[in-house]
């Protein structure tokens, strides 16, 4: 996004809630500790994977909750987040939908994956949201507690 500048970015700290996406908003990737995301972390990963949440987005047709986007470090510290996390970089999210199980979410991501439409990135399945990101190629992990419920 070449109109993506640093004195854009100034602008857009002071207006939190202003749409960067036709679905999403510049808090919504803010850190849940109230932390900004930081500009190249915005510029570099937030940008690049927005579009592919807007293409999960429009399989339900109805918002996408996200629980956790960017994260400080000791935030993700807090929140039992790996050291390695690209939640740190704004470069993943964790998110769920009200009318759809996580389960499912998982599965249809898959298949978007499958068929080319998102690219193939790290996904997790947890209790009540999935995790989504561009740079963990091909990762998969099921932490939910109980895994025979579907």
């Amino acid at each position: 996004m070449n109109w993506f500048s640093k004195k854009v970015y100034e602008q857009l700290v002071k207006t939190r809630h202003i749409n960067i996406s036709p679905h999403f908003k510049l808090y919504e990737i803010d850190c849940r500790d109230g932390a900004p995301v930081p500009f190249f972390c915005l510029k570099k990963y937030a940008l690049k994977l927005i579009p592919h949440l807007e293409t999960i987005r429009a399989l339900y047709n109805e918002p996408m909750i996200v629980n956790s986007w960017y994260r400080t470090e000791r935030y993700n510290t807090l929140v039992g987040g790996v050291k390695t996390s690209w939640h740190k970089k704004a470069a993943a999210c964790d998110f769920w939908f009200v009318n759809h199980s996580s389960n499912e979410v998982y599965n249809d991501i898959l298949k978007l994956i499958n068929e080319g439409k998102i690219p193939n990135g790290g996904l997790g399945l947890y209790d009540g949201f999935v995790h989504y990101d561009t740079e963990d190629t091909g990762e998969r992990w099921d932490k939910r507690k109980n895994k025979e419920i579907a």
